[in-house]
């Protein structure tokens, strides 16, 4: 170990030995100098054998420290020269744990020479040969009390030792030694420019993939029940007009009447006004028919007049089939309801007027009106769903085909969708159809889409591919009317922002947060409603609304965290001849057509499919009696002739008319598919440190060494400045004395 003080004064092993108990003696020997700390250096060794070393072999650190302090010295001998760069990269060269680093510079002369020690000291060859910088650990304990002439001494023995034995040897051995570390040296820097080279075009290719990946979509886990929500079905009569309507207004033979409600209202063909005149396939261009439209619209009014009915939206709302009448019974989870005021909701769909049910809620506790708070009672749904069918959710319906006066659709039945609460459902395009007659059972297979943390933080909505809720509202879809977030959602948002720019009218089916666009716009009918429909028909291929929450443009994206169902139907017959008349359907059938249908408007056209059902009803009129708590009793009736026509006259109703859907969770479990980075940060750093470890073997401490060295040499050589500075403006001022 070297123990040197700040002005480069070496202490001998003698003081040394006496430093404990010979410091008195030391201080007779010595002059006085004021009392200040004395930096000690210990360089590879014991601090109790002091090393004596030469101003050439002494590093530049030391020589920097020693020059610092020797303010006497200043005018005697100039600083020493400023360490070059070559000498920093050297001794990086010699000190840094990279692969092949240290063959880049030639080996010191002295260590190839024996080692051989001074008289009067240790050389520094014997321990720390070549010469190397040296970044030193100072020591600020000792005072400054040991100056001694013994680096005088030691320095004048060490010169005659390094004369008389380290300058003897041939120089022949030289000129081999030094061709051999020339080649040695273009052999590695070839080596290691080339590792570099690699470890940076790795390094480049890594970092671009790490800024260009975005997420990837990975199968997490599967989830029990408990976080999956049981959707909500969307029921459509194919049928949109009813012909009972007609009767209803007075004109049920009056086809030029229908048509032209059809055209106006419901198919879009022509303007509405009321002086315009058909336009349609068949051109009429008479006052005949100019003369029948201005009667339509009269009659129309007088029918809204006497009903007390105000449709501010759209003829459909009174044209469509109640939700009432469709509605026969539903089960769910092992109950049974039959009224349909607890699952009664007629909602506006881009197909038309359609029956909403979430089993979940109960809509008869429901204050329905266009104040109604649909998000908070939306949002007192739960999480939680069972498997199987009879804890799921059946519904029986008549479709009342002998209804029908809607002939853009050439089938009959309905539309079902299965939709999550809070979507507008998309009829067109995702709903499938269910023939009267049937049973279907619709399993359902939910899926589940979530996105990490890191995901939803690290990258933009356009990066991710999703939004989350907060960072989107629709304007016609608010979240405060009972919506979310969803694609569908947007693209529906989309079209119908499109209608309103390109329509310049409001669609009036769309009554749960349309309010406002139908404040500034008129109700789509004739033109306009056909343009309307047209864009409908085109959904999906406009995908950018209104942000509300930033008043900008955004494209459409599907929703961070999201519940898809996916589905399959299978079908069967229904009802079965032999069975129908001991299920209860057959009374809860039979009452509602001896009470409600055979007794209002549409009996006429209930007359036109099934002439003898109404009639024959009727000459039973203890009917009600005879079903009992829903139970048929043909064993009570004495005319068993009558008995057996009312069971096949309500059979043959049924089989041409009512339909029954199942819907239930199929699996005990869901998949749950999670977005993830395709690069995190700790697989870019893990992947960039194996590529250059691979290539140069690089590592954290090797960056600490690299700012380390450049650290202490670019202090060093601010330091040698600010130095040669001082030093001339003393040697100015001494100048200035002496002509003084």
């Amino acid at each position: 170990m070297i123990l040197r003080s700040v002005n480069s004064n070496h202490v001998n092993n003698e003081e040394v030995g006496n430093l404990g108990q010979g410091r008195d003696s030391l201080d007779k020997n010595k002059p006085k100098v004021p009392s200040e700390n004395l930096r000690y250096t210990v360089v590879n060794g014991d601090a109790g054998l002091g090393h004596c070393l030469s101003d050439s072999q002494e590093d530049f650190i030391e020589r920097e420290w020693r020059g610092g302090e020797r303010g006497d010295m200043v005018s005697e001998a100039p600083p020493p020269p400023t360490p070059s760069y070559w000498e920093c990269f050297s001794t990086f060269c010699q000190q840094t744990i990279l692969h092949g680093w240290h063959y880049l510079t030639a080996e010191p002369e002295d260590a190839r020479l024996p080692r051989r020690c001074c008289p009067c000291c240790t050389c520094p060859a014997c321990t720390e040969p070549g010469s190397m910088l040296n970044y030193s650990v100072t020591n600020l304990s000792e005072p400054e009390t040991l100056h001694s002439s013994t680096h005088q001494t030691c320095s004048t023995s060490q010169t005659n030792h390094n004369h008389s034995n380290g300058g003897n040897h041939s120089h022949t051995n030289r000129t081999t030694r030094s061709d051999s570390n020339v080649y040695r040296s273009v052999f590695w820097s070839i080596i290691v420019f080339a590792s570099v080279v690699s470890g940076g075009f790795f390094l480049h290719d890594n970092t671009s993939e790490f800024l260009k990946s975005t997420v990837q979509t990975t199968l997490d886990s599967m989830v029990p029940l408990t976080q999956v929500l049981f959707p909500s079905v969307v029921v459509c009569n194919i049928n949109q007009i009813r012909k009972s309507l007609f009767n209803e207004l007075g004109f049920y033979d009056n086809e030029t009447l229908v048509r032209i409600m059809y055209e106006d209202f419901i198919k879009g063909t022509k303007d509405n006004s009321d002086n315009s005149t058909y336009q349609g396939s068949d051109f009429e261009d008479d006052e005949h028919h100019s003369l029948k439209r201005k009667e339509f619209y009269q009659v129309l009014r007088n029918y809204l007049i006497n009903k007390e009915i105000s449709v501010n939206k759209s003829i459909i709302w009174l044209s469509h089939q109640s939700c009432d009448d469709m509605f026969i019974y539903s089960k769910w989870n092992g109950s049974t309801t039959y009224t349909h005021g607890e699952n009664k909701r007629d909602f506006g769909t881009d197909y038309g007027i359609c029956c909403w049910y979430t089993p979940q809620l109960n809509f008869s506790e429901i204050p329905y009106g266009e104040d109604t708070d649909w998000n908070y009672w939306f949002g007192t749904v739960t999480k939680g769903a069972k498997t199987g069918k009879d804890n799921g959710f059946s519904v029986l319906f008549d479709i009342e085909s002998f209804d029908y006066g809607y002939y853009d659709e050439g089938s009959e039945g309905l539309k079902v969708a299965i939709v999550h609460h809070l979507d507008m459902p998309i009829m067109r395009q995702r709903a499938f159809h269910i023939a009267p007659g049937t049973e279907n059972q619709i399993p359902i297979t939910p899926t589940l889409y979530t996105a990490n943390p890191q995901v939803l933080t690290r990258f933009t909505p356009t990066q991710r591919d999703c939004y989350q809720e907060h960072e989107i509202d629709l304007k016609y879809l608010p979240k405060s009317h009972g919506y979310r977030y969803e694609m569908s959602n947007c693209l529906f948002e989309a079209a119908f922002e499109k209608i309103l720019e390109e329509c310049l009218c409001a669609p009036g089916f769309h009554n749960e947060g349309g309010g406002s666009a139908m404040e500034n716009y008129e109700v789509c009918t004739g033109g306009q409603l056909a343009c309307s429909n047209e864009i409908l028909n085109r959904m999906g291929q406009y995908s950018k609304v209104i942000d509300t929450v930033d008043n900008v443009t955004k494209e459409c994206l599907s929703n961070c965290e999201d519940q898809t169902n996916d589905l399959f139907v299978t079908t069967s017959n229904y009802p079965n001849r032999k069975t129908f008349k001991d299920r209860e359907e057959f009374c809860i059938l039979g009452r509602k057509l001896f009470n409600n249908t055979c007794k209002s408007p549409k009996r006429l056209p209930l007359g036109a499919d099934f002439p003898d059902l109404c009639t024959t009803l009727e000459e039973l009129p203890d009917f009600l009696h005879q079903c009992k708590n829903n139970r048929w009793r043909r064993e009570r009736i004495p005319n068993k002739t009558l008995a057996l026509a009312i069971e096949s006259e309500i059979y043959n109703y049924a089989k041409s008319n009512m339909a029954i859907i199942n819907i239930f969770i199929k699996e005990p479990y869901s998949k749950r598919f999670r977005k993830t980075e395709k690069m995190s940060r700790i697989a870019y750093i893990a992947s960039s440190g194996g590529l250059l470890g691979l290539c140069m073997g690089f590592s954290f401490v090797s960056l600490a060494e690299i700012l380390y060295h450049c650290f202490i040499c670019v202090s060093l050589f601010f330091k040698k400045s600010s130095k040669s500075t001082h030093i001339m403006k003393d040697l100015y001022a001494n100048n200035s004395h002496n002509k003084g």
